[in-house]
């Protein structure tokens, strides 16, 4: 029972995504705590050093992310032998979307960890947030055609 624990462990954080996913948990928990311990009025160097780790596992997340506009360029290609027109838009609009996202998001990463310094960074932070959010618009729009579809039926 341990074991298959363990291995299912190992075997999730051998994924870019499990780490992802877990570096997440400890980022948004780190964000909580934080909130928790200046709530209680604790000392701040407490606080300081738990807001150091969150922000460092957001730019190790970054970091993961590094390759995803390779994975968003994919799905577009692959959204094109989608047969229905609604859905073939609803997914070219969110992996386009989330391309330009993780594009946006590699250019604010390389500005945070000072490989380069860009003159408009918080125009290209507001881009990458746009994008995401454009990418789940049409993840929503492309999820609620396809329940209507299934109403339908």
């Amino acid at each position: 029972m341990v074991a298959t624990t363990v291995n299912t462990y190992v075997n999730f954080l051998a994924t870019t995504n499990g780490r992802d996913k877990v570096y997440r948990f400890v980022q948004y928990f780190g964000r909580f705590l934080t909130w928790y311990l200046l709530r209680q009025g604790s000392s701040k160097d407490g606080v300081l050093a738990v807001d150091k780790l969150k922000g460092h596992l957001g730019l190790a997340r970054r970091l993961l992310r590094l390759g995803k506009p390779i994975e968003m360029a994919q799905g577009i290609v692959n959204s094109y032998s989608i047969r229905d027109t609604i859905l073939r838009i609803c997914s070219l609009g969110k992996f386009g979307a989330n391309g330009l996202y993780f594009v946006y998001d590699m250019l604010c990463w390389i500005d945070n960890v000072g490989i380069h310094k860009f003159k408009n960074i918080k125009k290209y932070n507001d881009h990458s947030n746009r994008y995401w959010l454009y990418a789940i618009a049409f993840s929503w729009l492309g999820g609620l055609y396809r329940l209507r579809q299934l109403y339908l039926e």
